[in-house]
């Protein structure tokens, strides 16, 4: 997903709300960023299943183990900084190189 583009639909989407200067507030269950990368307000936007944008610590709430909200964004590269992920799995092999 973080290599491309969000197809037209979602500016399309975006210029009627601007245009037409209505209220909104996106709920969706898109994992792709699509709306974000379009342009869509961040503050008016809910990702129900989260976002491969970022990397969550499978630790969070427990004993004040993870920082951050437990989330980490992804750079273009899909390495969360020094952190490399597994290609095919997406996951972190050493998670004590996470931040705390």
């Amino acid at each position: 997903f973080r290599q491309h583009a969000p197809h037209k639909g979602y500016l399309k989407l975006l210029e009627m709300l601007t245009v037409l200067n209505l209220d909104y507030f996106v709920l969706t269950s898109n994992i792709d960023g699509y709306f974000m990368r379009a342009g869509f307000d961040p503050d008016r936007l809910y990702e129900v299943h989260g976002s491969t944008d970022y990397l969550q610590c499978p630790s969070f709430g427990r004993d004040d183990a993870c920082t951050n909200k437990g989330l980490w964004p992804m750079v273009d590269d899909g390495t969360l900084e020094s952190i490399s992920l597994e290609a095919t799995t997406n996951t972190a092999t050493d998670l004590s190189q996470l931040p705390r």
